[in-house]
């Protein structure tokens, strides 16, 4: 399942309502919570068919402030318990016999003297049931001075009520990728701020519910706010197409720019506070970042192999003005995706491998494709 939150700061925009669409149809959530939209009921009718989604729940805005809607697929069973002008609560059920859990979609007070009546209400919600819990928004608060850059300096007391409130709670963040900073104020210069408000969080008993947990920090746009999008799921409920086993491809240690991008990946920035978890979602952006260079390569080797051998032939077709150099780089290119056709059908005939010098292909493809037969039942 995925949930995709988002403080858009008013749906009046039809650039913003355009955006949100095209991100909501590229991501396909189960659901999707906005805040401060600055609409009532009567002025997103239509935004459920937009989104084909076909339940939405809207708190009207208080003027022109304020607004909460959340939005649900059919197939996400959801109950709403309480609400207010700073949140949603909700229970939603597995599918299948699956367990039921809380969903609390939060907006904090953006006046720092209301804040405490926020985390109240936070308390308050800790003590309903299901017990798996699962929090996610616009906090309008940090925890800590290193989830702010900006010349000012956040008051200790604030960030100590925020981190309190949370322990109070039993709520560990879920951790991150992308950018650290999910609110920019958009100034030039010295006057820039930027702040990580917006976050997920959850207790043991709904974290532990889920193999497969991640939190994905998306652009900002249309919004001062960052998006977020929270994926989680069981193995054995995974749709078709997510079920797919990963294969890993041995071929890809041929390309160069193989050891960046694990590099990049194993770098970037996962606050998650559970270990373990750190090291599965690292594991599972890694799978990601190779699904989507493989695609921005070219897809399928031997698709790159007929295109260079096709460029290789155009460029001996020049008589006048023939580049000896180009030749050369498109003959290295050309024999670097042929080793790397040659390590992937050794890798699926799973075969001794032979040595390097030895490009009998045919046999490892013929090898891979009785396997295959084999497997069909």
């Amino acid at each position: 399942m995925i949930v995709y939150s988002w403080n858009c700061r008013g749906l009046g925009n039809p650039q913003t309502v355009q955006s949100f669409c095209r991100m909501v149809k590229d991501k396909r959530p189960s659901l999707v919570f906005l805040m401060k939209t600055k609409v009532t009921s009567k002025k997103v009718r239509c935004l459920p068919l937009k989104l084909r989604m076909e339940n939405m729940f809207v708190v009207d805005c208080r003027g022109k402030s304020g607004g909460l809607i959340l939005l649900w697929k059919s197939s996400a069973l959801v109950e709403i318990q309480n609400f207010s002008c700073g949140h949603i609560n909700a229970v939603v059920k597995e599918p299948n016999g699956g367990i039921a859990w809380k969903l609390s979609c939060f907006y904090g007070h953006p006046e720092v003297q209301m804040r405490p009546q926020s985390w109240s209400l936070l308390r308050h919600l800790a003590t309903l049931t299901p017990k798996p819990w699962l929090c996610l928004g616009d906090f309008n608060e940090i925890v800590s001075s290193s989830e702010k850059s900006s010349h000012t300096v956040r008051p200790r007391g604030q960030m100590a009520s925020f981190q309190k409130v949370l322990d109070d709670c039993c709520l560990l963040d879920l951790g991150f990728t992308g950018p650290k900073y999910t609110w920019c104020n958009g100034r030039l210069g010295n006057g820039i701020t930027r702040e990580r408000l917006d976050r997920a969080v959850a207790n043991k008993e709904w974290s532990g519910s889920f193999d497969v947990v991640s939190v994905e920090v998306l652009p900002r746009t249309k919004s001062d706010h960052n998006p977020l999008l929270v994926f989680f799921s069981k193995n054995n409920e995974m749709s078709w197409r997510e079920r797919r086993q990963f294969r890993y491809e041995a071929s890809w240690e041929k390309h160069q720019e193989y050891s960046q991008l694990v590099k990049q990946v194993w770098r970037t920035r996962n606050n998650c506070e559970l270990a373990w978890r750190k090291v599965q979602n690292n594991l599972e952006y890694c799978q990601r970042a190779f699904q989507k260079w493989v695609r921005k390569e070219g897809g399928k080797v031997e698709d790159q192999i007929v295109k260079k051998e096709r460029e290789l032939q155009l460029l001996q077709m020049q008589e006048d003005n023939f580049d000896i150099d180009k030749e050369n780089q498109i003959k290295d290119e050309l024999q670097n995706l042929l080793q790397q056709e040659d390590l992937k059908w050794r890798q699926r005939a799973k075969e001794n491998w032979l040595q390097s010098s030895d490009k009998n292909t045919k046999y490892f493809h013929a090898s891979a494709s009785q396997k295959h037969r084999r497997n069909v039942v």
